[in-house]
């Protein structure tokens, strides 16, 4: 790990960042979105509980990215991605029930939380 004193490229072709407590998500303009940072809760939607330190593919299920996104948030220990479609995923922190899912385990992978959704805050 390296501590940074002055801007940094991580990434190009990113048309929206959003940070949590310990964890960044970072939206492409091709609508695939990156992430890094602390995982213990699977805020990071990889399908593992690994801290990433360089940027990884949020996936949607066991070999398939996460695509089609057009807004993100990240909270304290979870993560929302809203798609084109209005249908919103959320994967992390899930033990009081806050991802809307119906469950209260954390989720490793981004679940469909709900439909005709038009923005995210």
């Amino acid at each position: 790990q390296t501590d940074r004193h002055s801007p940094t490229l991580v990434m190009s072709g990113i048309q929206a960042v959003a940070a949590g407590r310990l964890h960044s998500l970072f939206l492409s303009s091709d609508g695939g979105v990156h992430c890094a940072g602390y995982n213990w809760n699977g805020q990071l939607g990889d399908g593992t509980k690994n801290d990433r330190h360089n940027p990884a593919k949020v996936k949607q299920d066991v070999g398939s990215e996460m695509t089609g996104v057009q807004a993100i948030f990240a909270g304290r220990l979870y993560s929302f991605f809203l798609k084109s479609t209005g249908e919103l995923w959320g994967s992390g922190d899930n033990g009081r029930g806050q991802l809307g899912d119906g469950g209260t385990g954390d989720r490793y992978w981004p679940v469909s939380v709900m439909q005709g959704v038009q923005s995210v805050a």
